[in-house]
């Protein structure tokens, strides 16, 4: 039920989410993966849009320009990833998507959590 209460919600604000232009950006693939799919969610929801990420998968150490249309307009959203060949999502939470030039997706080494850097 909650579910479908967010869905609804989302469909309200989603004319807004429309007529907003998209924010590009460079993304930079900053883990040792390729990375093969990407979406964004309002922040905690887990109500997740379309891959934004075109083939080919974005190998690491890669750069590529991609398109982000922020969940009604918010700014704040989560993103979440899929690596070549395996199942399990990444998430990046609470990141800033617009006016930005460049982020970098990173995992850390040693505990494998997941972190950013922008320019």
């Amino acid at each position: 039920m909650r579910r479908l209460l967010l869905l609804s919600a989302l469909a309200l604000l989603a004319p807004h989410a429309v007529a907003q232009d998209a924010d590009k950006f460079l993304l930079v693939n900053g883990t040792e993966n390729s990375i093969v799919e990407l979406a964004i969610s309002p922040p905690d929801l887990g109500v997740w849009g379309d891959n934004l990420l075109l083939p080919p998968p974005l190998e690491p150490g890669e750069a590529r320009e991609i398109k982000a249309w922020p969940f009604a307009g918010n700014c704040i959203q989560d993103v979440r990833g899929r690596f070549a060949g395996d199942v399990d999502m990444v998430v990046w939470k609470g990141l800033k998507l617009c006016n930005i030039k460049k982020l970098g997706l990173f995992l850390d080494r040693n505990g494998g959590r997941p972190f950013v850097t922008y320019e």
